[in-house]
């Protein structure tokens, strides 16, 4: 994969938007980890920009366990488990 989306125009995958990634990681599958910063969610996509699942609420921050407040980077285990 060598970009997702396009500069400057909001980007749906699978119906979620990506706003303003802040981080981007790889795991061992190959699968590509957005954090969205602005959006309050951590996508992940294959390594053809499909969607897989998402974290977090898109749009809605929050301190619980089903929110991100501006999530700023990702680590992940040697299992692939997003932290």
């Amino acid at each position: 994969m060598s970009q997702i989306g396009k500069g400057g125009v909001p980007y749906a995958v699978d119906g979620t938007y990506l706003d303003w990634i802040a981080d981007v990681t790889v795991d061992s599958q190959g699968h590509v980890w957005l954090a969205d910063n602005d959006a309050n969610h951590v996508v992940e996509v294959n390594s053809a920009g499909e969607f897989i699942s998402d974290i977090g609420t898109f749009g809605e921050s929050g301190g619980d366990n089903d929110h991100f407040d501006s999530p700023r980077g990702i680590a992940l285990t040697r299992l692939a488990t997003c932290m």
